[in-house]
């Protein structure tokens, strides 16, 4: 009977101090002369590029809008005259005939012999070794979310393959790829490249290299690799440790194509900003 008298009272005990304290004390976070838990840091708020955005977006159309070549994945080289290489071939033949004519003690013999070559001489241009990129789609939605996020700040770029086709339907006479190219382009204020390069340390196993130049002046605005986000932003939350950091950051979530995309647009539109 005494057992079970303690075991009541000991079950009983905590809820009954509780409840004798005064509200002011129940509330209270800390225990008096004890020092301070450390705070949890401050919620971070995403960034989502709004304020790159803007500021693009003004600068932008201060200039008036100037149009932009871009293009994407492929290099714009120093070489000004269309590669060629030539490929002969001889076709021949040769036909050979003879008659005997006449008595035993008289013959005549005819022979007669042709032979003829021609020869054929073609032009082959080879095309260019294309660069390292991304399976297709994974290439579609790269570019999609890339020319979305310029679309924001009111930039579209100009299409290369449509502006060398435009300019070779103004053309007369042979066509060299390079010199129309290079017509085409000066419709557009400014050149910018987008080339992938190999990166193993990042999420697509691509990185990119990023160049913008003026047509006109050939003056090189900028020329940089910009390396791809790992993960998102914020990169996971804070959560409580032992020890003197008191808090940590976990890891966030692996960054998709589309945020590839977009943070090199926003990479590109702040280092656009400054030139305009």
């Amino acid at each position: 009977m005494r057992t079970t008298l303690h075991t009541i009272v000991a079950l009983l005990l905590p809820p009954l101090l509780l409840l004798a304290l005064s509200p002011a004390a129940r509330a209270a976070p800390f225990r008096d002369a004890q020092p301070q838990v450390l705070d949890a840091p401050p919620e971070e708020v995403e960034e989502d590029g709004s304020a790159i955005v803007d500021a693009f977006r003004r600068r932008y159309e201060r200039q008036r809008k100037p149009a932009v070549a871009l293009l994407w994945n492929r290099e714009l080289n120093e070489r000004v005259v269309q590669s060629a290489v030539q490929r002969q071939s001889v076709q021949g033949h040769r036909r050979e005939s003879a008659s005997e004519t006449g008595t035993e003690s008289s013959k005549s013999i005819n022979k007669q012999e042709n032979s003829g070559q021609v020869t054929e001489v073609s032009t082959h241009s080879p095309a260019e070794a294309a660069r390292r990129g991304l399976d297709e789609r994974s290439e579609a939605r790269l570019r999609g979310a890339f020319l979305a996020t310029l679309a924001s700040g009111g930039l579209r770029p100009l299409d290369r393959t449509m502006l060398v086709r435009a300019a070779a339907l103004r053309a007369s006479g042979p066509l060299d790829m390079q010199a129309n190219e290079m017509l085409a382009l000066q419709q557009a204020r400014v050149v910018l490249e987008v080339l992938m390069v190999g990166d193993a340390q990042a999420p697509l196993g691509v990185g990119f290299s990023v160049s913008a130049r003026e047509v006109n002046s050939a003056a090189i605005l900028f020329a940089e690799y910009i390396a791809p986000p790992l993960a998102k932003r914020p990169s996971g939350r804070w959560v409580a440790v032992n020890g003197a950091a008191g808090f940590e950051r976990t890891d966030g979530a692996v960054a998709s194509v589309e945020d590839v995309g977009r943070a090199l647009a926003l990479a590109v539109m702040a280092r656009l900003s400054p030139g305009w």
